[in-house]
């Protein structure tokens, strides 16, 4: 991880991210993502790490853990600060619950006074209301968008900068992004991006299920 770190570094990018959140089953079956988690002093010692290997800012986002405990991820913010983390990304959801239940806000702003650095708030954000919403009830010092900014990339200039869609900014973004891939990818790779793009594009649309059948996987 401190070797992945010097690399992104070297590349010249303003962080770097540590995702402890992931729950993907893929990924937490090879010991990654959230459950790191399971593990608080390697979780630890791999942000002391990364923290000792660059000069530029280090970011983690975690989940809950493993069970609902308010406790465990106040334990965990403390940890990661120690560690020398700039900036905390706190997704209040238990690892095995994907998003079949809504996230527990309230318990960003106990990890928000639990430690002195920035906390962002993560999960559920879906309209600019959300995000309001969000700030107000837990006093987060910022906003981490997921899977809405995959799927409406538009939304960052829409929430900050009074950028008003037209009807047809759908179907200009997925046209746009058909025509960047190729640019900076082989075609092969390119269709596979697309792909993963796809299901979060469709979800925009009350059938967009059935949409995403009748389209990219033909």
């Amino acid at each position: 991880m401190a070797a992945a770190a010097v690399r992104i570094e070297k590349e010249g990018f303003f962080g770097v991210d540590l995702n402890f959140g992931c729950s993907v089953a893929a990924i937490c079956k090879k010991g990654c993502g959230a459950a790191l988690l399971k593990t608080p002093e390697l979780s630890s010692k791999i942000v002391k790490a990364v923290r000792a290997s660059v000069s530029i800012p280090v970011f983690v986002k975690f989940r809950t853990g493993w069970s609902n405990d308010p406790l465990f991820a106040v334990d965990m913010a403390r940890r990661f600060e120690g560690a020398g983390a700039d900036a905390l990304t706190f997704h209040p959801r238990v690892a095995p619950d994907r998003r079949t239940r809504p996230p527990q806000w309230d318990m960003i702003r106990l990890v928000q006074e639990a430690v002195s650095i920035p906390v962002f708030g993560n999960g559920n954000l879906f309209e600019e209301k959300d995000g309001i919403q969000m700030i107000r009830q837990t006093s987060c010092q910022g906003l981490s968008i997921g899977r809405m900014a995959v799927a409406r990339p538009w939304l960052f200039s829409q929430w900050t900068n009074h950028f008003l869609p037209g009807n047809d900014i759908y179907y200009k973004t997925a046209l746009k992004f058909s025509h960047i891939l190729p640019e900076h990818f082989n075609e092969p790779f390119s269709v596979r991006l697309f792909k993963k793009y796809a299901p979060y594009f469709c979800a925009n649309f009350k059938f967009g299920h059935q949409l995403l059948k009748k389209t990219c996987f033909r």
